[in-house]
């Protein structure tokens, strides 16, 4: 028997998936690596912010506690001088009234 003329191969059926050619990988990883470093510096950058509101808590403390001394040395100083100027004018009630007395005592 002569070969018979082979039937050529069956072809495979063809599927939409293609493997990325090396451009797109390639950019894919610099990708890739551009937001590693991004989040790297953002890291950074929070831990610094971290740090200075951590000083700043501190400071507000600190202030905090200044301004209740001061404060309290404000308000005995507004007592103080309310009760001077309370008595004071209690002083000079007592001395008008002692005075008018001393006008409106009869003479002996």
């Amino acid at each position: 028997m002569a070969d018979a003329p082979s039937d050529p191969p069956p072809e495979k059926p063809k599927t939409d998936f293609q493997l990325p050619s090396l451009k797109k990988i390639r950019e894919f990883l610099f990708g890739v690596m551009r937001l590693e470093q991004s989040v790297e510096a953002l890291k950074k950058e929070n831990r610094k912010l971290q740090e200075q509101v951590s000083r700043l808590q501190e400071q507000v403390i600190e202030q905090g506690g200044q301004l209740k001394v001061l404060l309290h040395f404000v308000d005995r100083s507004v007592g103080d001088q309310v009760e001077l100027r309370a008595e004071k004018a209690a002083s000079q009630t007592v001395e008008r009234l002692v005075a008018r007395q001393g006008i409106n005592k009869p003479q002996d």
